[in-house]
């Protein structure tokens, strides 16, 4: 199947190639300026202008190439794409994007790389550490599937609500220093990893391993704890001023502080 200039309807606002036996004219015009919303699950080579302006969601799981400046319209909000074959530049990803997705980045982020209204963050693989300021401060979803590298050098990200990585750093604190209320999902903690130094008033964790939380890792700040497939062991674990503590495995009353109502 060839598609070229009109033969898709000028008011399509959605479209889903779930086929590889297709090609796409070069130029622009071909796919409609109504376009909202596009997916191709094989990877097909994305072309300079090959993109309508309004384009707000793109999917490209079988993607692997690279991004260059102006490969994507600056009106997209939602981007998903599979392997980034180079290094991303200033001014490859679209300005307004709020979610970005990516199955596979070797390289490191560099600051300036990453909008700053980005507000997801999700990358399967990747295994560089990030460095002072590449992360934008308008983040409220960080999802690092296979990362436990360090969060040293990046600094607070105030907004952040969503944090899902494969372990725990003891650097996670920095990260996390003015957060409040956040959710976290991890395979395993590290026995060293605490949240003591921060001000976390309402925490959510969930471990796919079942892990024991150490005594000093919840912070003293803390009042309303969630608790996921992880285990209180001790008495000490769960600080004296926490009023309200759920959990989906049984906690021995002695555990429970005088204060959780």
């Amino acid at each position: 199947m060839i598609i070229t200039k009109h033969v898709l309807p000028n008011h399509v606002t959605h479209i889903l190639m779930q086929s590889k036996n297709f090609t796409i004219e070069s130029g622009s015009g071909v796919l409609p300026e109504s376009l909202e919303s596009l997916y191709f699950f094989y990877g097909y080579p994305i072309t300079q202008c090959m993109l309508p302006s309004n384009l707000k969601k793109l999917e490209l799981v079988g993607f692997k190439q690279a991004i260059e400046p102006g490969l994507f319209p600056n009106s997209l909000e939602y981007l998903h794409v599979g392997k980034i074959t180079a290094p991303l530049q200033r001014g490859c990803l679209p300005s307004n994007l709020k979610r970005f997705q990516v199955h596979s980045y070797k390289f490191e982020f560099q600051k300036g790389i990453l909008p700053p209204c980005l507000e997801e963050l999700s990358l399967e693989k990747y295994y560089k550490s990030f460095k002072a300021n590449v992360l934008p401060q308008s983040l409220t979803s960080l999802i690092l599937l296979n990362f436990s590298g360090s969060f040293s050098s990046v600094g607070p990200v105030n907004k952040l609500s969503t944090l899902i990585v494969n372990g725990l750093h003891l650097s996670v604190s920095t990260l996390l220093q003015n957060v409040k209320d956040i959710y976290i999902e991890l395979n395993f903690l590290s026995d060293d990893t605490t949240l003591y130094n921060t001000v976390i008033e309402s925490l959510k964790i969930n471990s796919t391993k079942a892990d024991g939380l150490p005594i000093k890792f919840l912070p003293p700040s803390l009042r309303h704890l969630r608790l996921y497939n992880v285990h209180i062991n001790s008495a000490g674990v769960i600080n004296d001023g926490c009023v309200s503590v759920k959990s989906d495995t049984n906690i021995n009353d002695s555990f429970i502080p005088p204060s959780v109502i």
